[in-house]
């Protein structure tokens, strides 16, 4: 499996980046710190960091390690960086890889509740089933939203 600059990393699922492939600079978290950064709808926002999980799925866990170490710029609101570092400590938990010390930073965490898809049905699923890594900082999103794209 290639891992460098804009080879694929692996082969992607159907509904995965734009050109069918994750490579390793979309990969990086600081790229998607970045696209948050530009983007002006908060549901792009929130739709991108979830695709993003998920294409995390297909990329080596050696890649991963080295990729999630440096920190990524870290955003004025806070959501966003309370995002990017529960989704980071999430796939960290699920593929048992070493976490980062930066997703503990006091920037990544918020002192109230934020439910990225807010409407009345989803909040009592995203309190129930909200991954841990994400539901510590104030982020609630259920599994199902993570699986969604």
């Amino acid at each position: 499996m290639l891992v460098h600059g804009r080879r694929p990393l692996s082969r992607s699922r159907v509904g995965g980046t734009l050109d069918g492939v994750i490579t390793e600079s979309e990969a990086d978290p600081s790229s998607l710190a970045r696209f948050l950064t530009s983007a002006e709808s908060e549901e792009n926002k929130v739709r991108a960091a979830i695709g993003w999980h998920d294409e995390l799925a297909e990329v080596d866990a050696e890649t991963l390690e080295r990729l999630f170490q440096p920190v990524p710029p870290l955003q004025p609101d806070r959501r966003w960086n309370a995002l990017l570092a529960g989704l980071v400590e999430n796939v960290c938990w699920i593929r048992k890889l070493r976490c980062p010390s930066w997703v503990h930073d006091e920037r990544c965490f918020l002192d109230n509740f934020w439910w990225p898809y807010d409407t009345p049905s989803v909040r009592p699923s995203a309190i129930r089933d909200s991954p841990t890594a994400l539901n510590r900082r104030g982020v609630m999103l259920s599994k199902l939203d993570l699986e969604r794209v």
